[in-house]
């Protein structure tokens, strides 16, 4: 499955072209590259659709297709030619993305969904939808969010930069499509304190309660018109108005969270050319409440997929 990632359509790296290589076999002339794609390891489309994203019967099709397919197809015919796979382990060697991967810090998995109150999608694909991400903080940017001398009942507040990272790039609108981040002059409130509810020689236990407030004016759309019905306002506003509250456990001496979780929940407001809003007409720019909640992930390979603005974070 393939969704929105700006990094892979508009990259020249090897992950980007094996997947443009994949999407071009499928449908070169749609821009999007969302969509449902099983390939050979060497990039050789086995079965492939835009349409498919959301009927099981036909993505269970799909899967169909391409297995045939794959056992047509001799060993040679399946895999990367040596020469082509040598120069993609080369070109892998620094790691990638993944090579900024907080190995001794925080890693949050992150859950966003429309919460009771929204008004229902007039697409019925569109229905009862939820998107996931990830936030990583490096070692020193987690053992911020804990005091350095932590006194029982005492509120201390954490760093606005940890708090606007999360207001900018993850308390977004990605309930049904790719969020838009926000610029720093749009975040108009982040700040979140940490009270201590609990202390011994080998933990500290925190509750956190704070509030973000993200608002920006400005075209969001790469073209004005959308849908056979609703002309796209050129200029509109759109954010993210919550509360936060959570709680965490640190091990003092391993100096890393054993629990942590965020919730953020309020109203958002607007809509982009990538999120999927627009096709409920007017109503998607009008306030309507959304969730966002942040837990601490495992480390399995598949729970270290990049942020997807990473690029927007600042690591070197």
């Amino acid at each position: 499955m393939a969704d929105q990632l700006d990094h892979l359509y508009n990259g020249t790296d090897f992950e980007s072209r094996f997947v443009q290589k994949i999407k071009k076999q499928s449908h070169p002339d749609n821009y999007s590259y969302q969509g449902i794609y099983l390939a050979a390891p060497n990039g050789v489309l086995l079965a492939g659709s835009h349409e498919a994203l959301h009927d099981a019967k036909k993505v269970e099709k799909l899967v169909q297709q391409g297995l045939e397919k794959w056992k047509k197809l001799s060993p040679t015919d399946r895999l990367l030619a040596k020469e082509v796979f040598a120069k993609a382990v080369a070109e892998r060697g620094d790691g990638g993305r993944l090579k900024l991967y907080p190995e001794d810090g925080l890693v949050l998995r992150l859950f966003c969904r429309d919460l009771p109150g929204a008004p229902e999608p007039k697409d019925a694909n569109h229905r009862n939808l939820w998107n996931m991400d990830y936030a990583w903080f490096r070692k020193e940017e987690a053992i911020a969010f804990v005091p350095v001398t932590p006194t029982l009942g005492k509120n201390y507040a954490v760093r606005r930069e940890l708090v606007e990272r999360l207001a900018r790039f993850h308390l977004i609108d990605a309930v049904r499509g790719s969020g838009l981040s926000y610029p720093k002059e749009a975040v108009a409130e982040a700040n979140l304190t940490a009270e201590v509810v609990e202390v011994t020689d080998a933990f500290v236990s925190l509750r956190f309660q704070g509030a973000t407030r993200t608002s920006q004016t400005g075209k969001f759309f790469t073209q004005n018109t959308v849908g056979s019905a609703w002309k796209v306002p050129e200029v509109q506003s759109r954010g993210y108005d919550t509360k936060l509250m959570g709680r965490a456990v640190y091990h003092r001496k391993d100096q890393k969270f054993i629990s942590f979780e965020l919730l953020a929940a309020g109203d958002r407001w607007g809509a982009t050319s990538e999120n999927g809003r627009v096709s409920d007409g007017e109503v998607c720019l009008r306030p309507a409440p959304m969730g966002v909640f942040l837990e601490l992930a495992g480390n399995r390979p598949g729970e270290r997929v990049p942020p997807v603005n990473l690029r927007h974070y600042g690591w070197k």
